[in-house]
């Protein structure tokens, strides 16, 4: 295994990670990208943001579909974790409260 010095740095990683992204076209948004350097390997951790209409197993289907082109696109990259992100667009418009707790707001005040 090459040693930590012959590693590409963080900031090419995540930048090829985040390019090879943009060929998934479901893809909003990439959220965060993560580089790990363990046991002399490149790993990458990384979110990414959905349309929050997407059935349970689309999104799998395009996190699984992100995960492969990060694979193939960018060579010295040995595990890849993808996250999914919804897009949720309820942050406190209803006035009530900010985030996911805003549905839970409007469910107690029925």
């Amino acid at each position: 295994a090459p040693g930590i010095h012959d590693l590409r740095g963080h900031g090419e990683v995540e930048a090829d990670v985040r390019k090879a992204l943009e060929n998934v076209v479901a893809v909003k948004r990439v959220s965060h990208v993560h580089v790990d350097y363990l046991w002399g390997k490149v790993q990458v951790r990384c979110g990414i943001e959905l349309d929050d209409m997407l059935r349970v197993w689309q999104a799998v289907e395009i996190a699984r579909e992100a995960r492969t082109e990060i694979e193939v696109q960018v060579a010295d990259v040995s595990q890849v974790d993808v996250s999914i992100n919804l897009n949720d667009m309820c942050w406190g418009q209803c006035g009530l409260t900010f985030g996911p707790a805003c549905a839970t707001g409007f469910k107690l005040k029925r």
